[in-house]
């Protein structure tokens, strides 16, 4: 099989500027860059450029593959946008040299923004499905996701490591504390079967995991709740706010009145109690119909 290796970058919030783009172009002649993209494929050769400064100063995302088995999504975000302690509860790396596998989620917090990656490193998992389907258009959707708190690819992730972890050193898992099961984990969206797909995530735990899964709350409904909260001084700064055509102002509108929500002590007491280990086992069963 010949070595292929693929990079997708984004710029999201905003683009690249005429001299960004010049810049960018610079990295190397493989460069394909427009205002909100730049693409760069390798049969031969690597990229010269480390991928977190490249996202830390051009963009908010990058999708990288590779042949051999390398996998790679980066998320940046401003740090005013998101809760980074609740980023940070999923960090877990993973690393055998003698097996040759790297897999991890971190979170490199810089002065302005945190960059999000998820990566895996798999000698063993050599991919041999070609460039289609492959690109960052399938993945943007999962940032603006975290940017609303919904953090089901984070655990997600989070159990396939575990669940790695498990094969290996089982005598470990007793000790990890689970994060929080986030909601709606019984039907993933369309986005989020990409990623599933894309880093391997075994269908039996995402099943198991949904098995301790609430329902997702009706936000509309509970928005509309929220709102009547809400000073009359406070929304008029909001609206001031909105005239004035604030940045991401969406997203942080939206945070606020998630604050009001009463999340339902049911919910909380139903998954709070559920270990690791309860949802490691359940994934081993096979439904009667399998």
């Amino acid at each position: 099989m010949s070595k292929f290796q693929f990079y997708d970058f984004r710029a999201i919030d905003q683009t690249l500027s005429p001299k960004e783009q010049e810049e960018v172009s610079a990295w190397s002649t493989r460069a394909k860059v427009n205002a909100r993209k730049a693409v760069f494929t390798y049969a031969f050769g690597d990229f010269k450029v480390d991928h977190l400064e490249a996202v830390e100063k051009y963009f908010d995302s990058l999708l990288y593959w590779a042949s051999w088995g390398n996998k790679q999504l980066i998320f940046r975000f401003p740090l005013t946008a998101i809760n980074l302690e609740a980023l940070e509860s999923f960090s877990f790396t993973l690393t055998s040299y003698d097996l040759g596998f790297d897999y991890g989620i971190k979170i490199h917090v810089r002065p302005h923004h945190a960059l999000l990656e998820f990566y895996t490193t798999n000698e063993d998992e050599e991919d041999y499905v070609d460039e289609a389907g492959k690109e960052m258009d399938q993945f943007t959707q999962i940032r603006e996701a975290i940017l609303t708190e919904d953090y089901r690819c984070l655990f997600l992730f989070w159990l396939h490591l575990a669940q790695t972890l498990e094969e290996h050193n089982p005598k470990l898992i007793p000790n990890f504390h689970l994060p929080a099961i986030p909601a709606g984990l019984k039907n993933l969206s369309a986005e989020l079967e990409t990623f599933v797909d894309f880093f391997g995530i075994d269908r039996f735990l995402i099943r198991a995991a949904g098995h301790f899964s609430p329902e997702p709350i009706a936000i509309e409904n509970a928005f509309a709740q929220a709102l009547t909260q809400l000073p009359e001084s406070e929304k008029d700064e909001w609206l001031l706010r909105l005239a004035a055509q604030e940045p991401r102002l969406d997203r942080q509108f939206k945070n606020r009145l998630a604050s009001f929500l009463q999340k339902e002590d049911t919910t909380r007491t139903s998954t709070e109690k559920v270990k690791l280990a309860d949802i490691l086992a359940l994934a081993k069963t096979k439904p009667k119909n399998y």
